[in-house]
Parts: C-alpha cells; structure tokens; sequence
C-alpha cells in the first residue's frame, strides 16, 4: 500500500512539472503575440526563438521537480520520525506495565539493557540490578547451555528457583533467544509464576485428600459391612441356635417346673435378640429422625452417648420447626455422629454440647467441646477423623457440595467448634411431601 502511494505521489509531481512548462510555454507565447505583438500566436509558439522558452520552461520544471521531490523527502522523514517515536513509546509503555522482567546481555552475561520494573520480581531498585552486573547474580549460573542456544536459537520455559531481596522464594519461568538488540545478543524473559506453582501444589494436595477421602470411605463401608456381619452371627445367630436348641429340648417329657424353667430361660433370649436387632437397627438408621426430625434424632444420639461413654452432654435448639429433605437431615445426622466419635477418640473432653438453628435462609449446627483442641493447619481441614468414618476433610466436601460450609475454630488447649451451615433452599420438603 505504501509502495503504491508512493509511486502515485512521484508519477504527479512529473505530470505537475510537464503541465507546468507547457503552461509556461503558451502564457510566455501568448504575452508576446498579444502585449509586444511580435507576431501570431501559432508563430510565435513553433518559431526558431522559442527555444529561449523552452530553457526557460526547463529550468523552472527543474526547480519546481527538486522543489517537490524534495519537500516528498522531508514529509516521508518526518512520518517515519514520528512512526520510530511510537513505536519507542509503546515499546516503553509496555515494559513499564507488563510484570515480566526483560533483559539484554552480550554472550558473558554482561548487561547491555535492564527493563525498568526488574523490581516487581526481584526487589532490586534499577541501580542495585545494573550494580550486579551480570544476569548470573540474579538467575544464578548454568541456566542453559550456550551450544544449545546457538543451535536452537531460543529456549524456552526454563524454571528457576530464585531468592528475591527480602530473601523471598519466587519460581521463574525464563525464555531465553538469540537476539541483536542494544549492543547485546542474549534476551531474557522472567514470568513469576510462584502463585501458579503453588496452586498447582494446593490442587495435588487437594487431589490427594480426595483419592484418600475414596478409599477411606471404601474401606469405612466394607468395615461396617463386617461388623454388621460379625453381630449378626455372634449374638442374633448364636441366640436363635439357642433358641433352637432348648425348643427342641421342649419336645422331650419333663416335669412342669422344668418346663417353666426353659421357657423362662428363651423367651429372655427372645428378648434379648429383640433388644439387640432394634438397638442395632437405631445405629444404622435412626427412625427418630424419620418419625420426629433432626432434632430429636440428635438429642437421642447425645442421650445414648452420655450414657455409654459417661460424658456430659447438651442439647440445644432455636424451638423453631426445621423441614429438611431425607438426604440432608441424614447427612447432618452423620456428620454430628462423626464429630462426636471425634471428641471420643480425640479431644479428651468432659463435656459436648450441639446446638441447632436458623440463620438467614440457612440451617446452622454447631459441635462444641472443652477437650485439648488442635492446631489448624494453613492448607485446610485436618484429615483427623474415626478409624471407620469420613472425618473432617469429607464433612467440609460434602457441605460445599451442597453449597455450605464448615468452619473449625480450634486452638490447641481450649477445645474445638465446627459449625456447619447448609442453606435451606431446595434441601427442605414441602408440608404436603412430609404429610404424604
């Protein structure tokens, strides 16, 4: 596009130059045909003199052709000025803004520019870096090999570890490529990409949480499956043989008073069974919180600790009705069944208390005790949970799940408070769902 401009600008100064002596020629014939009447105009235009005219024209195009080519010269200088001025300024300005760390070496690493925010990444005022010297004092030695970067011609995404002035750990990702720029022929490119690294390493962490969160839980249920299955056959199957047993004795003659006596003797084991198949049955589903709500479930769940453990416990509540679909009432259930087993094995408490409220839309359940406490780690949620549960970490992934949270105050020697908060919209049932 510039080149045909360009062309178009010479092609009209030689047609302005050509109009110019043809006008010259015919206004110079034409004052001497009409004002010195030295002859016709045609005459005076083909006559042996007009040759003078002629020079005449020449001259002027001459100067009018350097005149312009000239002032062409000057204009395109002047654009090309201004266009290195730009382009001077934007390369500046982003420098300036951009967080990345930009310099040029001669091949032994003698700084022949420095961008001007070298501080963002290392500290260093521009002075103090220029002071170093060489990039080594920065990047430190043997970042690449110099055969490599003479073949390849750039190498790129180098990760070094660096100290910045406050002795600081910062990761660099350096792009390093053969240039001929500012009397050097080595540019660096710094990125800090320490944030970056660091939320790598949060996400591995956190991935791993994960993988030992699922096994945990498969190991949790096959655990449960064999308890389930070692009760069953150790106290409802041995009474029933039982029970068998001295039915079958039942069927042989004996007196009255020893038939009393076996009948006596199995329907205690009858009882027994029963007693055992129902207290069972609460642990594994409580029909309280089915029949009554989460409430009663939980005051129940604290009654029976307090009774089996002999630790103190309370119950408290706003004494406003909660409606809460089966799946979150259940959840909140084992969840407070899981923080309590917990304090049992834990946090060598004397006393616990749960408390259950509204608060803005939301369904609030604390779990509070005066046992050792803890410290919380930086990273999250300890992984602290029962040898057959799903702890701590699982609780907070399951509250954010279902769009909650789980706060854990804890400091080591006065005691640990986990407060889950789930948000009633859409976890509640309708009055028609509960009536049905």
């Amino acid at each position: 596009m510039r080149d045909k401009r360009a062309k178009f600008t010479n092609n009209g100064i030689v047609l302005v130059a050509i109009g110019c002596i043809a006008l010259y020629w015919i206004a110079e014939s034409v004052i001497m045909s009409l004002v010195f009447h030295e002859g016709g105009l045609i005459e005076l235009m083909f006559a042996p003199h007009s040759h003078e005219i002629w020079i005449r024209s020449m001259a002027i195009c001459l100067f009018i052709v350097s005149g312009g080519y000239s002032w062409l010269m000057f204009a395109k200088r002047r654009r090309v000025e201004k266009a290195l001025q730009e382009s001077e300024e934007l390369h500046r300005v982003t420098l300036d803004s951009i967080s990345d760390a930009v310099f040029i070496t001669d091949d032994a690493g003698v700084f022949t520019y420095i961008c001007p925010n070298a501080a963002v990444i290392f500290g260093h005022s521009h002075q103090k870096v220029v002071s170093f010297g060489n990039i080594a004092k920065l990047l430190g030695g043997n970042l690449f090999d110099p055969d490599n970067l003479e073949t390849l011609g750039e190498i790129r995404n180098i990760e070094r570890t660096i100290a910045d002035k406050y002795s600081i750990e910062h990761v660099l990702l350096v792009n390093v490529k053969r240039v001929s720029i500012k009397g050097g022929v080595v540019l660096y490119t710094c990125r800090d990409i320490t944030e970056r690294k660091q939320a790598e390493q949060r996400l591995l962490e956190y991935q791993q949480q994960l993988r030992s969160l699922a096994s945990r839980l498969s190991l949790a249920e096959e655990n449960e499956r064999r308890r389930i299955a070692m009760d069953l056959h150790d106290s409802v199957g041995q009474s029933l043989s039982l029970c068998k047993m001295k039915l079958e004795i039942l069927r042989q003659p004996m007196s009255s008073d020893k038939l009393a006596e076996y009948v006596s003797s199995t329907l205690d084991m009858v009882d027994h069974t029963i007693q055992f198949v129902r207290s069972l049955t609460f642990e594994l589903s409580s029909p309280i919180l089915y029949d009554l709500g989460i409430e009663a479930a939980i005051e129940d769940l604290l009654d029976n600790y307090q009774n089996k453990h002999g630790i103190l416990t309370r119950f408290r509540d706003d004494e406003q009705p909660i409606s809460l679909s089966n799946d979150i009432g259940i959840f909140i259930f084992r969840s407070v069944q899981e923080l309590l087993v917990n304090v049992l094995k834990h946090a060598q408490a004397h006393s616990i208390e749960v408390a259950i409220w509204r608060r803005n839309g939301d369904i609030c359940v604390s779990v509070e005790d005066d046992g050792v406490g803890f410290q919380i780690p930086e990273n999250g949620p300890p992984r602290q949970s029962s040898d057959d549960g799903f702890g701590l970490f699982g609780i907070s992934e399951r509250m954010s799940y279902l769009g909650g949270s789980a706060e854990i105050h804890s400091v080591p020697g006065t005691g640990t408070r986990v407060v889950l908060q789930i948000p009633l919209e859409g976890n509640t049932e309708s009055e028609e769902g509960e009536t049905a």
